[in-house]
């Protein structure tokens, strides 16, 4: 049996006596791994039933989605669920997988480890146990006070940058492109926890990086890494709305930067790249940047949460609104930058950052 925790967010263990599993756990949070001997309590309990039997399925219960992707469809999953006494069972069928979550206990899962084993893109395809693991770890961030932002992050000189936008605005390129600043470190292209105690503080949430066919195009680097001969990715002539995934990881070594796990956020970086060529950085107001805050912040929390609430049911999803008023303010006395295209087609940031 082998136990991951994942002490830097909050104490979060996970036991499983599948080393497939333990293995690709161990690829995916490298930033936050130690393993631990002893009987400590966990909150995910991963069983592979090799050589027994099968979970019983359930035949009556709502169906809920396990997984949504709109724009890669092979993503998409549901399941059936029975929720009794604050015990709440779901069963997917398309991976044999059951899942068992008891309040004020650990998650019970019993179901094949399915997926290459030396491939985590893999499992986040098609192991439903090792969605759980990812769903639940959100749950329980956002319990101990932690936001979601739709934003990429970096650190410059040991100072946590927020590229804070909505889709398409241009967050992944600019964060390339900023990435190839002297001692820049890496933390997160899409998804990043924000906490605010004595200051604000952003965390990199352990996660496939999911990136489109003009990101690829535009950085030989990524490209290179992905195996563009071997067909790995989509190729040159594949569909804009193509979208690749890679491990974290892997896009940072493929850029030559360290990851970063935690740090202090000194400022907001807002990308303007679709406004397209301009002889002067757009002007954005503070209605607007109240407007951006509200729709990649406080909303996408609010949808991140009922997205992942499937595993203990709607009712026991974490409260998020204490500590959301609070954030929102510490982003709005933040500095903030704009990131845009010169009209000779380079990114500039203004006010220049360090």
């Amino acid at each position: 049996m082998v136990t991951i925790s994942l002490t830097r967010m909050g104490d979060f263990r996970v036991r499983t006596d599948c080393r497939h599993l333990a293995k690709l756990l161990q690829t995916l949070y490298p930033d936050y791994r130690e393993v631990c001997v002893g009987d400590a309590s966990v909150n995910i309990l991963l069983h592979d039933p090799v050589g027994a039997s099968a979970p019983e399925p359930l035949s009556d219960g709502r169906e809920v989605v396990i997984q949504r992707d709109p724009v890669v469809q092979r993503f998409h999953r549901t399941g059936r669920q029975c929720a009794a006494g604050g015990r709440v069972v779901t069963w997917v069928a398309g991976s044999g997988t059951l899942i068992d979550a008891t309040q004020g206990g650990p998650v019970v899962v019993r179901g094949r480890c399915a997926g290459d084993e030396d491939s985590v893109i893999a499992a986040y395809e098609s192991n439903d146990a090792f969605r759980v693991v990812r769903h639940a770890l959100y749950d329980h961030l956002l319990a101990r006070g932690f936001i979601w932002a739709h934003a990429a992050s970096l650190a410059l000189d040991n100072a946590v940058y927020l590229l804070l936008g909505d889709s398409r605005a241009g967050k992944t390129t600019s964060l390339i492109n900023l990435l190839r600043s002297d001692g820049a470190s890496f933390l997160s292209n899409g998804r990043t926890l924000l906490i605010s105690d004595e200051f604000l503080a952003a965390a990199a949430f352990p996660e496939v990086v999911m990136l489109r066919q003009a990101v690829i195009r535009d950085c030989p680097e990524l490209a290179r890494e992905l195996g563009a001969a071997s067909g790995a990715w989509g190729g040159w002539d594949a569909p804009e709305y193509t979208k690749t995934p890679m491990v974290a990881a892997d896009f940072a070594r493929a850029l030559h930067v360290p990851t970063l796990a935690f740090g202090r956020v000194r400022a907001v970086i807002l990308p303007c790249l679709e406004r397209g060529v301009t002889d002067a950085p757009p002007l954005i107001l503070d209605e607007e940047f109240d407007e951006i805050v509200a729709r990649n912040v406080a909303e996408r929390t609010h949808e991140a949460r009922e997205e992942y609430s499937w595993i203990f049911g709607s009712s026991e999803a974490s409260s998020v609104c204490s500590e959301m008023s609070k954030i929102l303010a510490a982003l709005r006395r933040l500095p903030r930058h704009v990131a845009y295209l010169d009209r000779n087609g380079r990114l500039t940031v203004h006010p220049q950052i360090p």
